[in-house]
């Protein structure tokens, strides 16, 4: 059997685990549902890791050895349980619970763009998690989790929901610093600074509740940009939006201080509320960190290692009646279609539809989705924007057809083709770079296949580039040949490279210079 081959059906894993289904797939290994044959053949979820090369190797071990250490030391209904850990010929596994169910991601993907959910099932599902935050933010040291967006919220077929996919959850480390990872969308604006905390994770829950409630996708939209809940749902109780409102705000301290108080001001759902006709998705299974096919989906990938890890002791009871949550309080209308343009060429103003779901095989921490849908009438559409070109839009009020000049204190930043006269100016906040790909609701498409054969091995959806203040930051979206920098290597996966001036960067074949001026 070839390193990077799928375990075959039928395949038993150190003389215990029979292997019966692949549920997902990715980069950097799988997940099964394959049977425990010494208890019963009880269902069982097995992760799985290839080892893989260099700088992303080191970083999936990290992050794979992270998730053990901590399922480890955790017991809670809403956490799948970690059962075993092994290595069978060169792969390394994490044997854990079964969840019978599908995840959020896949609901809404079903259910196709745009669509909301009621309030009943979304405040139902959004207590349950409120429940796991609370009571990891409680540990000693408290636990964040960082990564809460609805691809890592599984509804089990009773319904409650459960908190999957602990691959960069962490202890907080003394004055809450930690690495600049998440998913973009849903992470609060001081995790771009590697700056974590348990209000960080609420801030992520609410960004999953807001999109959830309003069928608005926060990736496809300018950064940490939410309209009052009631203005795109008004079926939406006053008292939710309130809620939703306090906890995204930008700065922490003005966020609900614990995880409970939180849960204390979020209504109940109220019994007699039309519920969605699909509240639990259909796929089965326990969904995996997941790396997505090459040329669409951001990675998100499992990982391990053959190295020894401490005990991580006895596991951490849950208790309905939770501590007082002194660790958490420590802790600090439809989206616009843009594509840039060639030089002189001109583009109306307007709104764009909804964005389309793109087919998955599981959800990515900091997923961009391959979107079909043609713009709509009135959007803004076009490629890659050289410079010289008209001005794009301003999308940082969030408001469709506006022009607004970038703020005369901004840097001008410009992508530089090496050994081309080629340049282009990163004129928004959210550019993604491909070759020939789709454009997506609310974003700068750079379509670097005007480069000739040099672009040859960049994927349709390589790389994006995200301006936050005066900042610049690249992170790879799951290309098949991988984004590099000169003199760090390879980008893994959810990692944010701030940018700096004379950076190379270099997509499949290509480079690129980052270049700022002002």
């Amino acid at each position: 059997m070839l390193t990077d081959e799928p375990l075959r059906l039928g395949y038993t894993l150190d003389r215990r685990y029979r292997i019966s289904k692949v549920l997902g797939q990715g980069g950097m290994g799988r997940v099964y549902l394959a049977n425990d044959t010494r208890l019963a053949d009880r269902p069982v979820a097995v992760k799985e890791m290839i080892v893989g090369d260099g700088l992303h190797e080191q970083k999936a071990i990290e992050d794979f050895l992270r998730e053990r250490e901590v399922l480890a030391r955790l017991s809670h209904p809403g956490i799948p349980s970690l059962y075993d850990y092994l290595a069978d010929n060169g792969r390394h596994y994490l044997v854990m619970e079964f969840v019978p169910g599908g995840d959020l991601q896949q609901l809404l993907d079903k259910l196709g763009p745009g669509r909301r959910l009621p309030e009943a099932s979304v405040v139902r599902w959004s207590r349950d998690i409120l429940e796991v935050l609370s009571f990891l933010h409680n540990q000693t040291p408290p636990i964040v989790y960082r990564d809460l967006k609805p691809g890592n919220i599984m509804i089990h077929q009773d319904g409650r929901a459960m908190l999957i996919d602990f691959g960069i959850a962490r202890f907080l480390p003394p004055g809450g610093r930690g690495t600049q990872i998440g998913s973009v969308g849903y992470a609060p604006p001081e995790q771009y600074a590697g700056k974590v905390g348990p209000r960080s994770d609420l801030y992520s829950l609410a960004a999953t509740i807001h999109h959830l409630l309003t069928g608005r996708d926060p990736q496809l939209e300018p950064p940490f940009s939410f309209p009052p809940v009631r203005a795109l749902a008004p079926e939406v109780s006053a008292e939710t939006e309130r809620v939703l409102a306090r906890a995204l705000e930008r700065d922490p301290d003005k966020r609900f201080t614990s995880a409970r108080e939180m849960l204390r001001a979020l209504p109940y759902a109220q019994t007699g509320e039309a519920e969605a006709s699909a509240t639990a998705p259909t796929a089965a299974g326990i969904v995996p960190t997941r790396d997505a096919p090459a040329v669409s989906t951001a990675s998100r990938s499992g990982r391990v290692t053959g190295e020894a890890v401490a005990s991580a002791g006895r596991p951490a009871a849950y208790s309905p009646a939770a501590p007082a949550e002194a660790g958490e309080s420590a802790a600090s209308s439809q989206p616009n279609q843009t594509v840039a343009r060639p030089p002189g060429a001109r583009a109306p103003d307007g709104r764009a539809a909804g964005a389309a779901s793109g087919a998955r095989d599981v959800s990515a921490t900091a997923k961009t989705q391959d979107l079909k849908r043609p713009p709509a009438r009135g959007s803004y559409p076009g490629k890659a924007r050289p410079a010289g070109a008209p001005p794009a839009p301003n999308f940082a009020a969030g408001r469709a057809g506006t022009d607004q000049p970038s703020s005369p204190k901004m840097p001008h930043a410009l992508l530089a083709a090496v050994g081309e006269r080629q340049r282009f100016t990163l004129s928004a906040e959210r550019v993604v770079m491909g070759r020939s790909g789709t454009v997506g609701a609310g974003e700068v498409y750079l379509d670097l296949s005007v480069l000739g054969s040099a672009a040859n091995l960049v994927s349709r959806r390589h790389a994006e580039v995200i301006r936050l203040g005066a900042d610049y930051f690249i992170r790879d979206l799951g290309s098949l040949n991988g984004t590099y920098i000169g003199g760090h290597g390879r980008l893994s996966r959810d990692q944010l490279y701030k940018l700096r001036h004379q950076d190379e960067i270099v997509l499949g074949g290509l480079k690129l210079r980052f270049q700022t001026e002002g």
